[in-house]
């Protein structure tokens, strides 16, 4: 359920949208009974008809409720409207990320209600555009450690950049580039482009040196990965809600194919190279791991790991037998390598001190997987799998990726088919680049 300004859920009146998770929307909202500001945590419709899920919902309005802590946000009660079809937790709004910048609520601790309206406190705080994420967070001692800047993304580049760190620029202009992914035949690559709250997949013509728009929705797009014989590009979309893999021909021709109909949202990872199975990622409050779909099945979504574990990232070997992903089982993302389709019947951990999105060489001769480790750089590790038995060797250092975007939940590079390049997307703005680390008293004893 998605509310806009000024729209109400019984006594509340929307404000505006201040973020999401796999577990519902989040609003600012003003009690029109109470004359107060609070925040709405509204569950999606699709979980009031769940009696698990709604069991889960109302289990964290209790245990919110049975707390009592100046660095808790309480809760003021629950929210029902449609019959029962709309459901939201009423809570404590002190801190929020909205413009660049954080904006809090004066907020009386004993008589436990807001006294005012929310007035902006820091400035120059980079607030993603998509996700709503804030840079900072409050100590427990009120102390306040942010980011400055705007995390200006609009001219980043993208660049080869080979195995001892020489680049080569791509003739692209300089863009909102993000999660670049070559075709198999090093014709083209896929890529996302970001346009103020709404994203598009787009393809680059290496030869014709042409971009090229693929989706046109008024939504994110995201994800793509291309199908082994490069006619199709498979994406995670939120045009029709919750994100949702879909699929396109590479060449702009046709419709947009939904592929899955899963409850908590899912996206794409990678295609088998025998374009049988499409492993996919659930990434929500609730559950984070790895699904499986066969690509010309009946859409039922399984379970590929099911563990405690977060697991997310995966990627298949060249000749489709083995899978690499992260995982945070040890207290910290490495990554892990096991057989497929059976990954039951073995496990290996490549890297040694930490790591994250790791991809395969698609030239089979090379025998390499890669990965980012924690000092973002690049690493090669020489593997070598023979029947049911996989082995490594220790893991070497490329290059220093500190110049490149990297993130651990996502893969913001690429390799080129022969393994030898990597596709990567570079900082070129001061704002992006320059984005650093402050302290600030906080005042107001919240948290963000």
């Amino acid at each position: 359920m998605t509310l806009g300004a000024g729209s109400r859920l019984g006594v509340y009146e929307v404000s505006a949208k201040i973020g999401e998770g796999g577990m519902g929307e989040v609003y600012q909202a003003r009690d029109t009974k109470l004359d107060r500001d609070v925040a709405l945590k509204v569950l999606p419709e699709a979980f009031t008809a769940d009696p698990d899920r709604l069991a889960r919902f109302e289990r964290e309005a209790k245990v919110l409720a049975s707390l009592n802590h100046p660095n808790i946000g309480s809760i003021y009660g629950m929210e029902e409207a449609d019959g029962g079809k709309s459901r939201a937790l009423v809570l404590e709004l002190i801190i929020f990320a909205r413009d660049n910048a954080l904006w809090a609520v004066p907020f009386d601790a004993d008589r436990q209600e807001v006294t005012g309206l929310p007035v902006p406190v820091l400035e120059d705080v980079p607030v993603s555009n998509n996700s709503g994420y804030d840079q900072a967070a409050v100590a427990k001692n009120g102390t306040l450690m942010y980011l400055a800047g705007s995390l200006n993304i609009s001219n980043r580049l993208l660049v080869w950049v080979d195995r001892d760190g020489t680049e080569e620029a791509l003739a692209t202009e300089p863009g909102r580039y993000a999660v670049p992914r070559v075709a198999p035949d090093g014709t083209r690559v896929a890529i996302e482009i970001f346009e103020q709250q709404a994203g598009d997949i787009w393809t680059w013509d290496f030869a014709r040196e042409t971009l090229t728009r693929l989706t046109f929705e008024p939504a994110i797009d995201d994800e793509p990965i291309w199908t082994p014989d490069s006619q199709r590009v498979l994406f995670g979309s939120r045009r029709e809600g919750t994100i949702q893999v879909f699929a396109k021909a590479a060449d702009g021709t046709g419709s947009v194919d939904r592929l899955t109909d899963h409850p908590l949202g899912i996206y794409p990872l990678a295609v088998s190279p025998d374009a049988q199975y499409v492993v996919m990622q659930t990434d929500t409050a609730e559950e984070t791991g790895l699904k499986r779909m066969a690509l010309e099945g009946d859409g039922v979504v399984e379970e590929l790991l099911a563990s405690n574990a977060n697991e997310r990232a995966a990627a298949f070997s060249p000749d489709g037998r083995w899978i690499a992903y992260q995982a945070d089982e040890s207290g910290r993302n490495e990554i892990y390598v096991r057989p497929f389709p059976d990954v039951d019947a073995g496990k290996w951990q490549v890297s040694t001190t930490g790591g994250t999105q790791p991809v395969w060489s698609p030239d089979p001769d090379r025998q390499e997987l890669f990965y980012t480790d924690p000092a973002s750089s690049l690493v090669a590790v020489p593997v070598r799998g023979e029947g049911a038995t996989f082995a490594h060797v220790n893991p070497e250092v490329l290059f220093d990726g500190t110049a490149y975007v990297l993130n651990p939940n996502f893969r913001f590079y690429d390799v080129s088919p022969d393994g030898k390049r990597f596709l990567m997307i570079k900082v070129n703005s001061v704002e992006e680049a320059g984005t650093c680390l402050r302290s600030s008293s906080s005042k107001t004893g919240s948290r963000s």
